[in-house]
Formats: C-alpha cells, structure tokens, sequence
C-alpha cells in the first residue's frame, strides 16, 4: 500500500433490517483484526449499526430496492467506514435527531449522539448523486497481515436477521424478563409485544434482566423509552438490571440512566418491589 493511500473495500447490502446481523458480525471480525478491546468494539459496532439503520430507515428515498453501500477504508492506524444512502441527503435527516439527543419521552432521535460519541471523528456529507455518507473515523494498531481476508469472508449468511432471546418468569408477583444477545432495530417490536402482553394484569410490576444483553443501539434504547411509558401508563413499575459496562456506557451518553431505574443485580432490583421506593 502506498504511504497516505487507502486500501478500500465495497459491500452492497439490501436496505433490509435483517441484515444487520452480517453488519454486526463482519465488523465485529473487523474490530478483532485492529486489536479494539471489548469497549472500543462495542463502540463501533454501536456506530455503524446506527448509521446502517438510519440508511434503510430513512435514507431509501422512494425505491426501496436500492442498496445501502458500506465501504471500508484502512490504512496503517487509521480506518474509516463510510455508509452511503440513496436518500435526500443532509435534509433527510429527522428533526428530531440532534448531536445532544431527544427529550427522554421520544422513541427515536438518540442515532447521531451516538455516532459522534462513540467515533473518533463523524463526519456527515452529501453524496455525489443524491443520498448522504456518514463517514465514521477510528485510530487503530498496526492491523493483521489477514486485514482483507477478514473483510472479504463472506461467510457472514449464517448470521443473517435478529439474535435476541427472551426468557420470563414470575417471583412474587415481579415479573421478570431475562433478555439475552442484540438489542437492536430487529430485537426491539419482540422486546414491546411481550411487555404489552403483561400489561394486561392490574398494576404490572417489571424487572428486564440485562445481564445477557451484549449489544445496544438507539433502537434497543427506543423500545425501552416505550415499554417505560406503556408501563407508567398503567400505573405499573418498571426496573433494569445487570447492565454490563459497554451497555450502560450508552445509558450514559444518552442520558437515560438518569430516567431508568438501574440496580447492579436482578436480586436487589425484585427486593425494592418489597419495600417503599425512595423518593
């Protein structure tokens, strides 16, 4: 490669939530390639998905058929992952979606807070054509000699749609739902239905055990943002435990932690359902 130059490589997906697992696992591989420790994986990982999301949801224009084109530029200790749509452009962009974030009520508008925090350098431009690239810049280590063997895998078809379990159970009255794996865009109407379902008995008391969940963007944190209000709606009460580090690092940047309730086990979380909450 020649000094300053990228080596640059295409992929054209389907501008389809499903494939967000193989978005998740090509650069997962792509982080474990450049050394990232778990933290600054989650980070990216967070990021694209967020970007990727944002190009089906929004940036399809009126032909949804067109793709999403995700390129991947390295150099020595620098890597960039642009996600180009075929939308309008800068304009597309939701209103609601502020580098701060969105008042804790709304359900959406957390994507570019995101973006910006858990990159080194966001850069937003319109794409030559029509469309808009989000450009996502990361320093790393000296990468492996196997750099573009990773990204040319295309073994990623088994990883294809949702990876998210629920498991629930009742202790006293708490109804408690264990979710396990990615809590994303996909993951997010199951995470709603089976809540709603409990909503049906008089003043539902919740506990969602995070401890499996190892992966969240802003829509995991949408559907939370819903499944508060639904609770709240019906007079009802809702807590979260077992927020791993990187999980509750986007609590933190989104402000949330500030609306949730959070207990460091799901043990302590059921106990306050046994005693007065503090005021």
């Amino acid at each position: 490669m020649e000094q300053g130059k990228y080596d640059e490589v295409l992929f054209r997906f389907p501008a389809k939530t499903e494939y967000l697992g193989w978005i998740h696992v090509l650069f997962g591989r792509l982080a474990d390639d450049f050394g990232f420790d778990r933290a600054r994986k989650n980070r990216l990982l967070v990021a694209v998905t967020e970007a990727f999301t944002n190009a089906v949801v929004h940036g399809r224009g009126t032909n949804n058929r067109m793709p999403v084109t995700v390129v991947v530029k390295t150099k020595p200790r620098e890597v960039i992952v642009e996600v180009i749509d075929n939308g309008a452009g800068l304009v597309a962009i939701p209103p609601g979606s502020t580098w701060t974030g969105p008042d804790w009520k709304r359900e959406s508008g957390r994507g570019l807070a995101l973006m910006r925090a858990l990159s080194d350098d966001l850069v937003l431009r319109e794409t030559p054509g029509g469309g808009l690239t989000v450009a996502m810049h990361y320093r790393t280590a000296e990468p492996s000699r196997n750099r573009r063997q990773t990204l040319n895998r295309h073994d990623t078809a088994a990883h294809k749609g949702g990876n998210m379990e629920l498991q629930m159970e009742t202790q006293g009255g708490v109804n408690i739902i264990h979710v396990a794996g990615r809590l994303d865009l996909v993951g997010a109407n199951a995470l709603k239905d089976e809540v709603r379902r409990i909503l049906q008995d008089p003043n539902p008391q919740l506990v969602l055990d995070l401890k499996k969940v190892d992966f969240i963007n802003s829509s995991g944190l949408g559907a939370l943002v819903s499944v508060l209000k639904d609770v709240r709606l019906v007079g009802g009460r809702l807590v979260l435990s077992d927020l791993a580090p990187y999980v509750r690092e986007i609590f933190t940047i989104t402000q949330l932690s500030n609306v949730f309730e959070i207990y460091p086990t799901e043990q302590e979380a059921r106990q306050t359902f046994e005693k007065p909450v503090p005021a």
